[in-house]
């Protein structure tokens, strides 16, 4: 048989139990199969749902008549944790950011609105109608694996994480959120069975490392907070990955421009606020400098990016810490320039703050062969694509602005 030993048990427990798939006999020969239902509890021993010792106590609930699963009733069947099938629901962690707001939409379009769980440190006031919410703190290693066992999770989209220039201003937050979040989700995916996707940053390259087409095996010494936590993340996901056969996967993101969520907080945040500043009020106060140059990429590339990692074979992925990507590479003024094609009386003036720093130590150009060789990846927009669908996209978010403003006047 396939998994673990059985044990009997005179009495079974009055805990709740939530039904799981169904196992199947090893032997290619043979088709019974046994229907499991698995403890939900709130502690965690030896009884019920030991997670330390990698075994979960399983009751039968019903049983083949006859085959390889006969015996008697009530018994309590133990199985390794990883042997876990897979359930139904996939997680998504700060769902309420800049990346997880457009990945929820397509996910949602691609499994329904039921096998998807959006989660963040609070629940957004304006929700998806149907969509699933629930509150979730990743540095909290209890919640995390309460929630995987509540929702029969089986991959995590982990995208909780504080940003670059706001993991300047606050760096024991930055570590705390940014390493020990990663290294919950990690363990508890090692636990229960996950499939994990973590998006690393071209924050992990720094004054030492090739600014021109820099390659995917290179320095990674970052002078900031955000960038070692980067580091870090990425060598947690090699170890996971190497010594515990976690399926987990990743890219280092270059800056990401974006019209469904805010800016929050990064060093790349002016490629944002230039499209609505220019749309609002026809000018813009950039943070960096005019010659300020750095890879770019439109957030439906960026999502592009994720699910063709995802549904890569695991066999054809050589890199186990975080793929370089690329679009595009341009500077503040670049962008600029290109905006008042479509926008003519707009004027963007230059004042650059504490953020220059960070945005001098990035590269200016990324190769990414190995990832369009693994995985065939392909960004569909350059840059005067991406003005173009940003520019309509925020006219009409700034036109529902003002309608829903003159509303409640």
């Amino acid at each position: 048989m396939e998994y673990g030993y059985a044990q009997k048990r005179t009495k079974t427990s009055s805990l709740p139990i939530t039904p799981v798939p169904a196992l199947r006999c090893s032997s290619e020969s043979c088709r019974d199969t046994l229907n499991l239902a698995v403890y939900k509890t709130s502690t965690y021993n030896a009884k019920n749902w030991d997670l330390h010792s990698k075994w979960v106590d399983v009751n039968i609930q019903s049983i083949p008549v006859t085959g390889c699963f006969r015996t008697e009733m009530p018994f309590i069947f133990r199985l390794p944790c990883n042997a876990r099938k897979h359930g139904l629901m996939i997680l998504i962690t700060g769902a309420s950011g800049q990346i997880g707001v457009d990945l929820a939409d397509v996910l949602v379009e691609r499994h329904g609105d039921d096998q998807v769980l959006v989660t963040d440190l609070r629940i957004p006031e304006l929700q998806r109608s149907g969509r699933s919410y629930d509150v979730l703190d990743v540095t909290y290693m209890e919640s995390v694996e309460k929630i995987i066992q509540a929702h029969d999770v089986h991959t995590i989209f982990h995208l909780a994480g504080i940003l670059s220039a706001t993991g300047e201003r606050h760096p024991e937050l930055a570590w705390n959120v940014n390493v020990n979040g990663v290294r919950n989700i990690l363990e508890a995916a090692r636990r229960f069975d996950c499939k994990v996707f973590w998006p690393s940053s071209i924050a992990v390259f720094g004054p030492t490392t090739p600014k021109d087409d820099t390659p995917q095996e290179t320095v990674t010494e970052p002078g900031t907070m955000y960038g070692a936590t980067k580091v870090t993340g990425e060598l947690l996901c090699k170890f996971h990955a190497t010594h515990h056969g976690v399926d987990v996967r990743s890219v280092r993101f270059p800056g990401i421009v974006s019209h469904s969520a805010p800016p929050g907080g990064g060093t790349t945040d002016w490629a944002v606020d230039m499209f609505f500043e220019a749309v609002r009020n026809g000018r813009y106060e950039c943070f960096v400098t005019e010659d300020t140059r750095l890879p770019m990429m439109y957030m439906p590339d960026a999502v592009k990016s994720v699910l063709d990692l995802m549904d890569a074979p695991n066999t054809s992925l050589t890199v186990r810490t975080s793929y370089n990507i690329a679009a595009f590479s341009f500077s503040a003024g670049e962008l600029a320039s290109a905006l008042k094609k479509y926008v003519p009386a707009f004027e963007c003036t230059y004042a650059p703050d504490y953020r220059q720093e960070i945005a001098n130590s990035w590269p200016l150009s990324i190769n990414d062969e190995r990832a369009r060789r693994d995985w065939q990846w392909m960004p569909e927009y350059d840059l005067d694509a991406m003005v173009q669908d940003m520019l309509h996209h925020v006219r009409e978010k700034v036109a529902r602005e003002s309608a829903n403003s003159a509303d409640n006047q």
